[in-house]
């Protein structure tokens, strides 16, 4: 982790930063930035799937109760694709929506 102060790298076990000797706070810049989830994502997504297990089912006929798997292989791509389609309009409409 980094001081907020003068940058330094710092031991995750330090309390006090050893380039500049200020006490050192666990803020919103300290902590590594991961991966964000966009909600514009997870929105296209879940509505992407919904369609899918709707509508899909014409092309996908299932006999009898058992689970198609290839029914829920294609619903996973469907998926896979809106949350793309959903992460880059969230990146046209202003950057990630998570970000502050």
């Amino acid at each position: 982790m980094r001081c907020l102060n003068c940058l330094t790298v710092c031991n995750a076990a330090d309390s006090t930063c050893p380039g500049c000797n200020k006490p050192l706070v666990l803020g919103r810049r300290s902590r590594s930035s991961g991966f964000r989830v966009s909600k514009y994502a997870l929105i296209c997504m879940v509505v992407g799937e919904a369609f899918f297990n709707t509508y899909g089912r014409r092309w996908f006929p299932s006999t009898g109760n058992d689970i198609n798997m290839e029914f829920v292989m294609w619903a996973g791509v469907v998926g896979a694709g809106c949350a793309v389609v959903g992460a880059f309009l969230d990146m046209m409409l202003g950057g990630p929506s998570g970000a502050k």
